[in-house]
């Protein structure tokens, strides 16, 4: 492989220009849709902390169920 040296910059033969600049788009377009994602959910109110508070209600239910439940409840 070719390099060649100017300026302190190290420039490979196979160096392709708008190869870097597209990679550089598509990396700037999937963070912009990742964000537009977030921003979508986190305005009709879905966070993470409702969830995880559903989720612990849920299993403190399940919990005092269990505690009062016996294997002979039904005999």
């Amino acid at each position: 492989m070719l390099m060649l040296i100017f300026l302190g910059f190290c420039i490979a033969n196979d160096y392709d220009p708008f190869k870097e600049a597209r990679d550089e788009r598509k990396a700037r377009v999937a963070k912009n849709e990742k964000q537009r994602l977030s921003n979508a959910a986190r305005s009709q109110g879905t966070s993470t902390t409702a969830l995880k508070e559903e989720r612990k209600t849920q299993l403190n239910r399940q919990i005092a169920q269990s505690r009062t439940s016996t294997a002979s409840m039904g005999r």
